[in-house]
């Protein structure tokens, strides 16, 4: 995922339509190098299927991309 939105964030989530399944211990923002690190909140969810969200300021969902949670790829 790429963007050139100011202040884009970037989430993991259960489900990427909806910010309540979250399972970061923080949202954070896309940094100038492109890049952001998460942590997940709690180990419980290692190897679930999940999305990485990219949005913007308003929360609008910018791109969105399947992951597995703890999958180094």
């Amino acid at each position: 995922m790429t963007t050139n939105v100011p202040n884009a964030r970037v989430d993991i989530r259960l489900n990427w339509k909806q910010q309540g399944s979250s399972i970061v211990a923080a949202v954070k923002e896309v940094g100038a190098n492109g890049e952001a690190s998460l942590a997940v909140a709690d180990d419980k969810h290692d190897g679930a299927s999940a999305a990485v969200v990219l949005f913007d300021s308003t929360d609008k969902v910018l791109d969105h991309k399947a992951t597995t949670v703890g999958d180094a790829s």
